[in-house]
């Protein structure tokens, strides 16, 4: 199998380029027109600066010249007039300041959901052999990491290039009529600087690429310490302690690379500094002395000290930002390729509809199946069929297969070998999407969803979730109608106590709202995976009551320890290492004296006991 995870850093600065220019139709996408307006109003912006230090010139040099005239305030009425261009400037700067401040708020986040909502549509178009995988997580933590902070902070770092840019062009155009060399030589010295700055990003970024693993681990071990899931082991076994303090571990191994990394990019970036400080006082000295052999003005010495003052700042933040950008692309990689991820199974899109009724059923044929990564076959050669109108009931030991032997079936793997066909169609042709909505499968390990009853029960047909009537029928079949009866708000109210006005369900009682979702899909297969494990035997005989009566005119794959249940199977499996040891109805099997008849009568003699 190809390893979608294989590669690295290669190629890296071309990766960047793609980046970068990704951005652009990544901000279009997310809101074209707040894009387009908050790009142009940084432009003017950054313009109105410039436009006041050319003012600032005038008004001086006209200062100058009134001092030396019979009467100064004859010429007050050009200077007033320039005295209220500059408060016009300074005024329009604060209300683009503003406008600004609001457009990146709104823009950063939409982005941010822009680029959250891709992830997630993204990982529903993966399938399970993606997903379990850890490499798969370590990926997925980059990116959702890169997801919620880093496109914003790469549209501050764009916007504040764009910026710097456009200063540095009007310093340029300006300091053109003195000296053109001025600016050249600020670029030159800030070379250093430049360097260090990058050169720091993509350390921080391989910091974070080597430390993944570890920060999954204790966002893990924050979720244990944090969620009722675990809270009863947690504090019976004693667990709190130990799991901070291997939480604590991970942080502070964690803080103290990234301080390590961190001062030494403040020592390297102070003495980097210095080359540009030691250039602009030379300028500045420079045009101190042009000013003193009158080859300037006074104005015109306040514009180009202005000028370079604010080039040179501008310049030192284009490199930081530069530098920012180079981080920021960096780590947007891991989302630009994590959404390259392509699933491992084909889906065939495009594959032939299921027809309805399924007439023959359903027919493993010798399939056998490897987890990746395992050195033993989960399924070896297994043949058996699931014939409409039969109840199929499947039997073994823990990690006999059974539940492996389920996901095949709805075609969450494909076999490494062999082949499943349905009506005699080989299952791998037909559309996954439509294959699978002729499936209900409630199993051993069900979510629990924390919504209302009726989605928890709606959810098994997503598209009738406000047909109230066929929700109530599912939790009437499936034994939920009486728990949900108990509750004042009925079906509107919310399950588990994660949230507000929250109901927390004993074990049984979430195992029948499951059962309630799995009868909510008419679908013609029903799949059981330990669907009674939490129920008591005057339930369990119930339900499966129900299940023999849905049995007529559709498969019913059942997977249960209980063998007070799966007697009432019409054939029954028995796997063993992943292998079918033997098979049929119970009454045959018990003749048979095997496998079958040794693990019934084990349990039994339980029961007796």
């Amino acid at each position: 199998m190809h390893d979608v995870f294989s590669g690295g850093l290669l190629k890296q600065s071309a990766e960047i380029g793609r980046t970068l220019r990704g951005v652009p139709l990544l901000l279009w996408q997310t809101d074209a027109p707040l894009s387009a307006s908050l790009f142009t109003l940084q432009i003017a912006q950054t313009l109105v600066p410039l436009g006041q230090l050319w003012v600032a010139k005038l008004i001086i040099d006209r200062l100058v010249t009134a001092l030396h005239l019979p009467r100064p305030l004859d010429d007050s009425h050009h200077i007033l007039w320039l005295v209220a261009l500059e408060l016009g400037l300074a005024t329009l700067g604060l209300l683009l300041r503003e406008a600004i401040n609001y457009q990146r708020q709104v823009l950063a986040e939409r982005l941010t959901g822009h680029v959250s909502l891709n992830l997630l549509a993204h990982t529903q178009q993966l399938d399970l052999p993606i997903l379990e995988r850890p490499e798969f997580y370590d990926r997925l933590r980059r990116a959702e990491d890169s997801a919620f902070y880093r496109p914003a902070g790469l549209l501050f770092q764009l916007l504040a290039v764009v910026q710097g840019a456009v200063t540095l062009l009007g310093a340029v155009l300006i300091l053109a009529r003195l000296q053109p060399l001025t600016l050249p030589l600020l670029l030159l010295a800030a070379i250093p600087y430049a360097l260090v700055q990058s050169g720091t990003a993509a350390a921080f970024y391989t910091l974070s690429m080597g430390q993944t693993p570890e920060a999954r681990q204790a966002r893990y071990f924050s979720h244990l310490l944090s969620t009722d899931d675990a809270a009863k082991e947690i504090r019976v076994f004693g667990l709190g302690s130990h799991l901070l303090q291997r939480y604590r571990e991970i942080l502070e191994r964690s803080h103290a690379q990234i301080a390590r990394l961190a001062w030494r990019r403040s020592i390297r970036s102070a003495a980097s500094a210095l080359l540009p400080a030691a250039v602009y006082t030379a300028i500045f000295a420079y045009f101190c002395l042009q000013a003193l052999s009158r080859s300037v003005t006074v104005g015109d010495l306040t514009l180009y000290i202005g000028i370079v003052f604010r080039g040179q700042e501008s310049l030192q933040q284009l490199m930081l930002n530069l530098s920012g950008v180079l981080e920021n692309s960096l780590f947007l990689q891991d989302y630009r390729a994590f959404l390259r991820l392509q699933p491992v199974m084909a889906t065939d899109a495009g594959g032939a509809q299921v027809s309805l009724p399924i007439r023959q059923g359903v027919r493993f044929d010798r399939v056998s199946y490897r987890y990746p990564g395992s050195a033993h076959n989960a399924l070896t050669d297994v043949s058996l069929e699931l014939c409409a109108g039969e109840t199929v009931a499947i039997v073994g030991e823990n990690g006999a297969g059974k539940t492996t032997l389920v996901k095949l079936l709805a075609r969450l793997y494909d076999p490494d070998s062999g082949c499943i066909t349905v009506d005699g169609h080989d299952l791998r042709h037909l559309g996954a999407e439509s294959w699978r909505r002729n499936i209900a499968v409630i199993f051993q390990d069900f979510i629990r969803y924390y919504l209302t009853a009726a989605e928890n029960i709606g959810f098994g047909q997503v598209d009738a979730l406000d047909d109230t009537g066929r929700i109530e029928m599912a939790a009437e079949r499936g034994g939920a109608a009486g728990v949900i009866a108990r509750f004042p708000e009925g079906y509107r109210t919310v399950l588990g106590r994660w949230f507000d006005r929250g109901t927390q369900l004993s074990g049984g009682e979430w195992q029948r709202v499951a059962l309630a979702r799995a009868f909510m899909r008419d679908a013609p297969i029903l799949v059981l995976d330990e669907p009674t494990a939490s129920l008591d035997a005057r339930a369990e005989f119930e339900v499966f009551s129900r299940f023999r009566e849905l049995a007529r005119e559709r498969i019913v794959l059942l997977i249960s320890h209980r063998f007070s249940t799966i007697r009432m199977a019409d054939r029954i499996y028995v796997l063993d290492e992943g292998r079918v040891e033997e098979s049929g109805d119970h009454e045959e099997l018990m003749r048979r004296g095997g496998r079958y008849a040794e693990l019934f009568q084990l349990q039994a003699a339980g029961y007796e006991s």
